[in-house]
């Protein structure tokens, strides 16, 4: 009866009677003979009309008589029957049977899919004051509130504006302003690429990051920039990043362990991000008064919220273990407060290197010039403050949050000021740490020893550090920084060290010349074992901290060549002290030293490239 029916209505067409020329039929013929065309053309009319009340009303019945339903998901607002508030400018051009097959093909849709509940709205619109043509209109918004998780009010709103006819103009001139400029670097590139990701700007549909799958790479490039403040500038940014990496657990057992570890350091941003301020962004230009950024946040803010609260009630379900609570919870919230009370305790020092870093990534190099002296400075007030042995100096410093961050800012600064060996010497030392960069990346590292402590008394645990995520540098300062001209360089190899006592040192213009004795000595060697602390996971491989012992005395005859030392990094070298190069000295004009000792058992240092403690 349906597939007849709607057969009919398709292929059943109006009488085919030219009207004008009825109308004049009195002009050329007789009126008798019009008055009878006139009256089977009304009497065709009227039947064919009569035939298509008849079919509508039987088509009708196919709606009416419908059990087809959508119930509002769990947590969604529940939306009841509407008149359609969307009806301006929009004709109908479907049957009643359209309506029950679109909510069908909504409900077994294995993907994001608007369209069947737009068709439904559509048809609405021919019979918007009917009770049952009400109720479907309800399951269509409804459909949509079950999607996007937003309010009931929200939700009819979204729904009407997506149902306009103008939103695709309304994307194109929003995507229109968030353009990409051909210079732009850094932060400045990541957050513009961000907002064109997060509208869609990328295709014509009305749709943008949670709808289209879009914004794979802003997990890893996006946190770089988001960790340098405890609060961005932008709560939008925030949203896209949760947006990437919040999600409900998955099915897959092991993965779900992942995904809970995962919380440690995404409670950050979960916790901090402001909806309120959020909105606010919507209320300056471009986004102000436009209808698909309007739709775009709060679908994203919906979808994002859900996600949420899913992820934190199974977070919260496998913290009902001690040990989970721990990893979770414990050691990455106090890893955040250590963080910024760390960067409270450097301030200055932490907003001079950022300083640097943002003109680093202006368009012109000439910006971050001048800033050695400044950062310098600033790095050795740090180093005052470190404890740590001998043989641990580098990867303390290189692995503290402070230090690794303050190390990595100077090390390009050096770029920049065209001292390439140098620079080439403190990236080294970086690259021995830990990426460090903010509260966020804190959380991490704290989240990842936290479960190397657990795994030693539980060895069975189910969890591997090494299926987390491991965090590596995103900021390509260093590659900024080495597009700087190169004022002087040698083809040094930083592996290795060469070192000896210093006999006599002796300024001059171009350097400290520093002459070493010939002697056989002895020397204490060390032997190192890896502990049971992770200090990383790197290329796929978790590395833990080394434990250095004296492994005893031994004897070496060695004379170095003289060498001549920069001025500036000669700084605690005297005679009878130990200096250690990067390298062979005799490759590097001038030479660079990584460390001056006391003496020749190398048990106290003196300085540290360049600098004193």
């Amino acid at each position: 009866m349906l597939l007849t029916l709607t057969l009919m209505l398709l292929t059943r067409q109006p009488p085919n009677y030219d009207e004008k020329y009825l109308k004049g039929c009195y002009e050329y013929e007789d009126k008798a003979a019009c008055d009878r065309r006139h009256e089977r053309w009304n009497s065709d009319i009227k039947a064919y009309e009569d035939e298509m009340a008849e079919y509508e009303a039987d088509d009708f019945k196919q709606l009416t008589g419908s059990k087809v339903t959508i119930e509002a998901a769990d947590g969604a607002a529940r939306i009841g029957p509407l008149k359609p508030t969307w009806c301006e400018g929009v004709t109908p051009n479907s049957q009643w049977a359209s309506m029950p097959r679109n909510l069908e093909r909504f409900k077994e849709a294995r993907y994001l899919d608007f369209s069947p509940l737009f068709a439904v709205a559509e048809m609405a619109c021919k019979r918007p004051d009917d009770k049952d043509v009400q109720r479907f209109a309800g399951y269509a918004v409804q459909g949509y509130a079950n999607l996007t998780h937003l309010s009931a009010e929200d939700a009819l709103r979204n729904f009407t504006l997506r149902m306009g006819p103008t939103l695709g103009t309304s994307k194109k001139s929003l995507c229109g302003t968030l353009t990409v400029d051909a210079e732009a670097m850094g932060p400045e590139k990541t957050f513009a690429e961000t907002r064109r990701t997060f509208f869609g700007c990328g295709g014509d549909s009305i749709s943008g990051q949670w709808s289209a799958n879009e914004g794979q790479y802003l997990f890893t490039q996006l946190l770089w920039y988001l960790d340098t403040a405890s609060q961005p500038e932008s709560e939008l940014a925030r949203l896209a990043y949760l947006l990437d990496t919040v999600h409900a657990p998955a099915a897959d057992a092991s993965y779900k362990e992942a995904s809970a570890a995962r919380y440690g350091w995404l409670q950050y941003d979960m916790k901090g991000l402001d909806t309120a301020k959020l909105m606010k962004e919507l209320e300056v230009e471009p986004y102000k008064g436009n209808a698909f950024a309007l739709i775009m946040v709060s679908e994203s803010l919906g979808i994002y919220q859900a996600n949420a609260t899913e992820f934190e009630a199974f977070v919260k379900k496998t913290a009902r273990d001690a040990d989970w609570k721990r990893i979770v919870y414990d050691a990455p919230q106090k890893a955040a407060l250590d963080w910024d009370a760390s960067a409270a305790k450097f301030k200055p020092a932490f907003e001079a290197s950022k300083a640097f870093e943002d003109k680093l990534f202006t368009p012109s190099l000439k910006a971050a010039k001048g800033c050695s002296t400044k950062l310098r400075a600033d790095f050795q007030g740090y180093l005052k403050t470190v404890k740590a042995k001998p043989s641990d100096f580098d990867s303390t410093v290189a692995s503290d949050p402070v230090g690794g961050l303050l190390l990595e800012r100077l090390a390009a600064c050096e770029a920049i000021e065209g001292n390439t060996d140098y620079s080439k010497l403190l990236f080294e030392v970086h690259d021995k740490g830990r990426v460090s960069r903010g509260p966020r990346l804190a959380s991490y590292y704290a989240t990842v020893e936290a479960i190397g402590d657990v795994l030693k008394d539980r060895p069975k645990f189910p969890l591997d550090p090494k299926s987390l995520w491991a965090p590596r540098s995103e900021g390509d300062l260093r590659t900024r920084a080495q597009e700087a001209p190169v004022k002087s360089a040698s083809t040094m190899g930083l592996g290795g060290s060469a070192g000896s006592i210093v006999k006599s040192v002796q300024k001059t213009p171009g350097g400290t010349k520093v002459v070493f004795i010939t002697e056989r000595h002895q020397f204490m060697s060390q032997t190192c074992t890896p502990t049971n602390r992770i200090l990383r996971i790197h290329d796929g491989y978790v590395e833990y901290y080394q434990n250095c012992r004296d492994a005893g005395l031994q004897w070496a005859e060695q004379h170095m060549h003289d060498v001549l030392i920069p001025n500036d990094l000669a700084t605690g070298i005297t005679a009878g002290k130990w200096v250690e190069f990067a390298g062979d000295p005799r490759d590097q004009p001038p030479a660079l030293p990584r460390a001056v000792y006391a003496d020749k058992n190398k048990s106290k240092l003196v300085s540290w490239y360049g600098f004193a403690l």
